[in-house]
């Protein structure tokens, strides 16, 4: 029995503080490793060692479904924080990114690419989709808004 606790892996540690230091052996390449970080990032009781091995995976999808399911309400919004930036960097292949807009239903998500994301036609169709007076607003007042885009907001 007391062999049992020896041998075990530190990952499966109960102090949070050896499962998280234990995460920086483990590489997101190898499939048994990846594995347990994806075991880690979505089971783990402690909600540090969730956010750490989220970002040893650092993976599109997985920050999505943390931002969704996740039981802390802090790291469902640190996901959220992590999704836009990845949309807003170019991290995101096209046809994830539409198909995750077409998906989301989180206005602060939304809102954030229809002021900030470097495609017009998509920013001006999120504009379009949320309505929202103020935010109409601001881009017609954006100086790096296109005019073309500005007069079909006005149409």
């Amino acid at each position: 029995m007391i062999f049992k606790r020896w041998f075990k892996p530190k990952w499966q540690h109960q102090d949070a503080a050896v499962r998280l230091q234990a995460l920086e052996s483990l590489d997101p390449q190898n499939t048994e490793h990846k594995n347990t970080l994806h075991e880690l990032a979505f089971n783990d009781g402690a909600e540090a060692v969730r956010k750490a091995a989220l970002h040893r995976l650092n993976d599109f999808a997985l920050w999505w479904q943390a931002s969704k399911q996740d039981a802390a309400e802090r790291l469902k919004l640190y996901a959220e924080q992590q999704l836009v930036q990845q949309l807003l960097t170019g991290k995101v292949d096209s046809a994830l990114k539409h198909k995750f807009i077409e998906q989301c239903q989180r206005s602060s998500i939304l809102e954030q690419l229809a002021l900030q994301d470097n495609d017009t036609t998509l920013r001006l169709s999120l504009l379009q989709r949320l309505g929202r007076q103020d935010l109409l607003m601001q881009s017609l007042l954006d100086a790096t808004f296109p005019v073309a885009c500005k007069a079909q907001l006005l149409s």
